[in-house]
């Protein structure tokens, strides 16, 4: 039940970093909030294991910018790993961002947060020059796996992003009514070796939404088998609405383009 505020850049440089809130112990209670009004920076992030936090519950970042940063692991965000709600509060992440970085994944890997549930929100945030790959599912450009969440006002620009399956410029995967929603990617090369590659989403299912969305300028592939698109990849059972894909894109898959 405490404010943090950030009033200063931090700079690391070649040391091991402590995550805020790591895996284990889950973090339980009321409500917190970790807010940069200054608009100060964190620069040289370097650590192996779910980016600058850990876990939130319930919680609010807002106003971070993580820069210059190098991060490998499972469930893996520049901002957040895992964000999900408690019995009184829903978590949400907003007005950050991620330049010139470097994210290596097993799976569940976001550029803003790794893995987002039960009604997080994520607003307002971006990612530009950072480069994803992965060796497994689950892979975004601002989150890696949606469920029953939003994202709203998102893009991430001028990337690489690589996975397994299930893998899209905004997010790789969502369900469960979610919804991504003023949202775009450009200039991007967009990679799942086995299935399911989109320009904002890979996999969109089980009631799930795209609106407003738009990818610009992009090459999307599925090297193995199946389900490339400019929009998505594969959609079931859900919805896309008022979205385009435009300018000389490059999609390719064996099947199902």
């Amino acid at each position: 039940n405490k404010i943090v505020y950030l009033h200063y850049k931090i700079l690391i440089m070649n040391k091991k970093y402590r995550i805020i809130f790591p895996d284990p112990p889950w973090q339980y209670g009321s409500k917190s909030a970790v807010n940069n009004s200054n608009g100060s920076e964190i620069k040289k992030l370097s650590e192996h294991y779910s980016g600058l936090f850990g876990r939130m519950h319930g919680a609010t970042i807002r106003n971070l910018h993580i820069e210059s940063a190098t991060l490998s692991g499972a469930y893996i965000g520049s901002i957040c790993g895992y964000a999900t709600n408690t019995t009184s509060n829903n978590s949400l992440i907003e007005n950050c961002y991620c330049t010139h970085s470097n994210i290596e994944a097993y799976n569940y890997c976001g550029g803003i947060c790794g893995y987002s549930l039960n009604n997080t929100q994520i607003n307002n945030c971006y990612c530009s020059s950072t480069n994803i790959t992965a060796t497994n599912n689950y892979i975004g450009g601002i989150c890696g796996q949606l469920i029953s969440s939003l994202i709203n006002n998102c893009h991430y620009l001028s990337s690489t992003i690589q996975g397994f399956n299930y893998v899209g410029g905004i997010c790789g995967s969502t369900s469960n009514s979610s919804s991504i929603i003023n949202s775009y990617s450009k200039d991007l090369t967009i990679t799942a070796t086995n299935i399911n590659a989109g320009g904002i989403c890979g996999n969109l299912i089980i009631a799930s939404n795209i609106n407003k969305c738009y990818c610009v300028s992009s090459n999307i592939k599925v090297t193995d088998f199946s389900y490339a698109g400019g929009i998505c990849g594969l959609s079931n059972n859900s919805t896309i609405n008022n979205s385009y894909c435009v300018l000389n894109q490059n999609i390719v898959a064996k099947d199902s383009v």
